[in-house]
């Protein structure tokens, strides 16, 4: 596992090591850390969730061998794809809606990737608008760095993206092609990345293929700054593993565990059912979608005529319980939440939408339709 902008491993996920790195990662001048794993790992999820991080993004690997021929690249936008130089630093400072272009990271990168000194390993290829007098603004981004592995030189393509006004024009390809290129005359035999599902379809036409798929948590700044107590994280450890003799009656009563979600949520995520019970039995706020999820449909129907549960938000995203059932694209739970009288214009926190223009957004047609009718 791999944690944080200043990359510090952490193995095996095991409590105490994952301590030690955010403990170290404390000390630098990390704000937001993202770790990632090359794989799904149940263990290092527990633990750091029951630490306060949240889930991130699912990344899938994926490589290409570089013996075979690259396309000759077709862009429909004028827009040209060269080296990044020193003399592109403040394009790329005003680069704000290219996706992972970062201000406080752009010094940095372009001191790595344009740095006389030999060997070179990275590179980065941007793409710019041409206009007639003189380079337009910067549209699109990527960088390549080489590694050595028991003799082999294999790329790296990272933090490829491109403004999403100048998506669908073929500039992404043409830097990922360029990216390869310049891997293949420095020596490397293949090129590995992890693709979102829109990067997906793009490095599928130009013949990666996926090796797997990843698991990452994201931790936010003011966690990492201000770190759960001990007694949160073996409570939310217990709720875990089912270990209802570790847990306080007071635990119940909790709003929240350290990853933002309520006992019976996380509870619910490792399917502890017994714990759910004993939660409510010790009067828990009654967290509606995953008491629905995991069966309680009895208890839903009362906690659905109850006004404190009904709109009640949720954790960091402030989900309603209707959200909650889009997003799992549940028709029985948001045909009960509309019946109860579920308000429909209250939107998530991290989206700002309301449940319809989630359905919307999720492609659950159906259910958009329930909710259309009912406004």
């Amino acid at each position: 596992m791999l944690a944080g902008s200043h990359g510090v491993a952490i193995a095996p996920p095991e409590p105490r090591a994952i301590d030690i790195g955010l403990d170290w990662l404390g000390t630098t001048i990390s704000t937001d850390v993202l770790i990632w794993s090359a794989a799904s790992n149940a263990v290092a999820d527990l633990h750091l969730l029951a630490r306060g991080c949240r889930d991130g993004f699912r990344p899938r690997w994926m490589w290409r061998t570089l013996d075979s021929p690259l396309p000759a690249p077709r862009i429909d936008a004028d827009v040209s794809i060269a080296l990044a130089t020193v003399r592109d630093r403040d394009a790329l400072l005003l680069a704000r809606d290219v996706p992972y272009v970062s201000p406080n990271q752009v010094p940095g990168i372009l001191k790595i990737a344009t740095g006389p000194e030999p060997p070179r390993r990275t590179w980065m290829v941007i793409a710019r608008q041409r206009r007639r007098f003189g380079d337009g603004p910067v549209v699109g981004v990527g960088i390549i760095h080489l590694t050595s592995d028991s003799g082999e030189t294999i790329g790296g393509l990272y933090n490829l993206g491109v403004d999403p006004a100048w998506q669908g024009k073929g500039i992404g390809t043409a830097l990922t092609i360029a990216i390869c290129r310049i891997a293949r005359d420095h020596g490397a035999s293949r090129v590995a990345l992890n693709a979102t599902p829109s990067g997906e379809r793009v490095y599928r036409q130009l013949d990666f293929a996926v090796a797997g798929d990843g698991q990452t948590w994201y931790l936010p700044g003011s966690v990492l700054r201000d770190r759960p107590p001990r007694e949160a994280i073996d409570a939310a450890e217990a709720i875990a593993h089912g270990d209802i003799a570790r847990l306080d009656p007071a635990v119940a009563r909790w709003e929240r565990v350290p990853n933002g979600e309520s006992p019976i949520r996380f509870a619910a995520r490792f399917e502890q059912r017994e714990v759910i019970q004993w939660l409510l039995d010790h009067h828990a706020d009654q967290d509606i979608a995953p008491l629905w999820s995991m069966g309680f449909r009895e208890k839903v129907t009362h906690a659905a005529n109850d006004d404190r549960w009904l709109n009640r938000q949720w954790g960091p995203e402030a989900t309603t319980p209707l959200h909650d059932a889009v997003r799992a694209n549940d028709q029985d739970l948001v045909e009960r939440l509309i019946a109860a009288g579920a308000d429909l214009t209250l939107r998530d926190a991290q989206w700002h939408g309301r449940p319809l223009e989630w359905a919307n957004a999720l492609g659950h047609s159906d259910l958009a339709k329930l909710i259309q009718e009912a406004m």
